[in-house]
This record gives structure tokens, sequence and C-alpha cells, in this order.
């Protein structure tokens, strides 16, 4: 399986404030295999329709469910990755370089800036400060979520403070959370569904206090 090449046709090199020397950098050929295994990060909308029916029917993308699935789709991804000597933009064979969203694979580690959004799930190496905040309201409810090394950074959420966000990527498309969330049909998280997730909580808690 072939993946895009760079968004850009000469990309420029992506400071960055911390150590990339223990970064993971996957090579193409690498990338490719990781694709084949585990999938494209590929992401359906709530609402699955061929496109001339959307046409038809624009009604369907002002539905509050596709609205936010819009609001946690990106469009690139800041990646870091091999490349041959030579490579514009690229010193010393391997670095930060911005790609489609749908080019990131398992085992990519991937940069999220500060009013970004996450592309694919990740498990957290580093951060600019002690943890950042991200926003997971569409997934979880919560708006300003911490996040700090060796938790999880879902697919969908931005990051509002304490970025960039440094992560290794566990899942990409219909593996993540934010897709199984859709596929259930628990997308977007609504206050009913808090209400209900904290009336359950509240009822194990009782049972463990009466030891059953």
């Amino acid at each position: 399986m072939d993946l895009p090449s760079p968004s850009s046709s000469s990309p420029s090199p992506q400071h960055s404030p911390h150590d990339d020397s223990n970064l993971v950098a996957l090579t193409q050929e690498e990338a490719s295999r990781s694709a084949g295994q585990n999938g494209e990060n590929v992401y359906r909308p709530p609402i699955d329709l061929p496109d001339w029916l959307c046409v038809f029917l624009p009604c369907l993308s002002s539905l509050p469910s596709m609205v936010a699935f819009r609001e946690t789709q990106t469009d690139t991804a800041l990646l870091y990755r091999e490349f041959p000597r030579g490579f514009p933009g690229v010193s010393g064979g391997a670095g930060w370089v911005a790609y489609d969203a749908d080019a990131v694979v398992v085992g990519d580690t991937c940069k999220v800036e500060c009013g970004m959004i996450a592309p694919a799930d990740m498990t957290v190496l580093d951060t600019s400060e002690t943890s950042a905040i991200v926003d997971a309201s569409k997934l979880t409810g919560q708006p300003s979520l911490g996040v700090s090394p060796n938790s999880t950074l879902l697919a969908g959420c931005t990051v509002k403070s304490g970025g960039p966000v440094v992560g290794r990527v566990t899942h990409v498309g219909r593996s993540t959370v934010l897709a199984r969330l859709i596929k259930d049909g628990k997308f977007p998280c609504t206050s009913e569904m808090l209400e209900q997730a904290s009336l359950l909580r509240s009822a194990d808690g009782m049972d463990e206090e009466k030891g059953l």
C-alpha cells in the first residue's frame, strides 16, 4: 500500500523545543506496512451517505452530530518520519514534516500543537508543561481535560494549552475511540449521556457499600 507524500512538496523543518533524539521515526516502507496491517486513518461521519445525496439534502450537514464530527477532524498532521538523505527540509535523515491526516499510521510519532486536533489515538510521550489541557467535550463531555506523559490523547481532541503534545500513535481510523463512539451511536457526548453515566457510577458505589 502506497502512502501519500508529505503535504508540501518542499516541506520546511518544524522547530521542536523537545529532545527528538529518542523519538522513533518510521521510514516510508515501515509506514506503508503499518497502514496495510492496521488500516488507514479515515473516519466515517455519523450519517454516512453518498455526496450526491447530501447535495440534495443539505440539511443533513447541519445536524448536531455532523457539525460535531467536522469539529473533530483535521486536514494535516505533524509526523516524525525518516527520509533518504537529501530530502528537502529534513536534515540528519529524520524530522518533523506536515502530512495529510489520513497518512497517519500506528507507530507514528505525532506532534499536536496548541489549537490543533489530534488526528488519531496516541499515548502521550511529552508535553511542553507538566500537563496539557485538551478539549474532549465531543467525546467525553470534558472541555478541559488534563493529559500528561503515559496518558492517552484521543483522536478528535483539541489541545488548548500546554502544547505541543508529542505522542506515539496507537489506533487510527475505525479502531479509535471516536470511530467506536460514532458506530455505537454515542457521538457526540450529550448531557443526558453524562447524567446516565453519573447515575450508573452512583449505583455501583451503592452496591459496593452494601457488599454486592
